[in-house]
């Protein structure tokens, strides 16, 4: 099997990358709330940290499809999600998902990805070509803290755009049950709004700007929340982890999800 290759990274994002890798060699117990994943590049093992922010194919690939849990399944995927799922379970430290837990899933006919989520954490994949999945793609894993809530009305788990400041985007997370409505502001008037069920989101947008917004809506049509496409995790900070977070960090609020 082949797994997937390696991204082009920024220097910053390298430094902390082998910084983290050294220090995930020493000998110390397994982190409880996040999970890394093994590459092998030729004959050696590379252990890489990926976030789940990669290229997506773009325009011209064909029409783009959401689906929401494993009831709607898109046949086109079928490979991509058998190589998903293969990834992680060669994960040393794998997250105990099966295919009962895919909540989202999306496609423009060439690149795909793919969000599993479950009281235990996530599992979201990129696939570079959804017909020959081991040419490229990544996946990034991450157990929750607390599974009965949201760092906040939207946390997005997967992001992947064609261009470095937008053009075809896809999006996918979690949204709080105070959110019932979720929209990806192009920057240029026009808007996506994305699919929710069960505490997911999906979308793929076309013509996204550099300054493209996601928002999200209450049942009375309030504006609860307003960020950048890709906007940081707070989540992730170690002041963030514990329960309550500290005060500088998001709300949590409640998910019901798929529990």
């Amino acid at each position: 099997m082949n797994l997937p290759t390696e991204r082009d990274l920024p220097a910053a994002t390298a430094t902390r990358m082998r910084a983290d890798l050294v220090a995930a060699t020493r000998p110390s117990l397994p982190a409880p709330y996040r999970l890394r994943w093994a590459l092998a590049v030729a004959a050696a093992v590379v252990l890489v940290l990926v976030l789940p922010a990669f290229i997506w194919g773009g325009r011209g690939h064909g029409p783009a499809v959401i689906a929401m849990g494993p009831d709607e399944p898109l046949p086109q995927l079928r490979k991509a999600t058998a190589a998903c799922l293969d990834w992680n379970r060669n994960h040393y430290q794998p997250l105990p998902v099966d295919p009962p837990d895919l909540a989202v899933a999306g496609s423009d006919g060439q690149v795909g990805f793919l969000l599993y989520i479950n009281h235990t954490g996530y599992l979201a994949c990129t696939i570079d070509h959804i017909d020959d999945p081991g040419r490229g793609g990544g996946f990034d894993t991450e157990g929750w803290i607390d599974p009965t809530t949201v760092p906040g009305p939207v946390q997005t788990l997967l992001g992947s755009a064609s261009e470095d400041f937008g053009g075809t985007v896809a999006l996918a997370g979690r949204v709080s049950d105070r959110v019932v409505k979720l929209v990806l502001e192009h920057g240029d008037g026009h808007a996506t709004t994305a699919r929710i069920e069960h505490g997911a989101f999906g979308l793929i947008a076309d013509g996204v700007r550099g300054n493209a917004e996601l928002v999200a809506y209450d049942a009375a049509g309030a504006e609860i929340y307003r960020a950048p496409r890709l906007a940081p995790r707070p989540d992730r900070k170690e002041e963030c982890r514990p329960v309550p977070p500290a005060p500088s960090c998001a709300k949590p609020e409640p998910w019901a999800g798929r529990n």
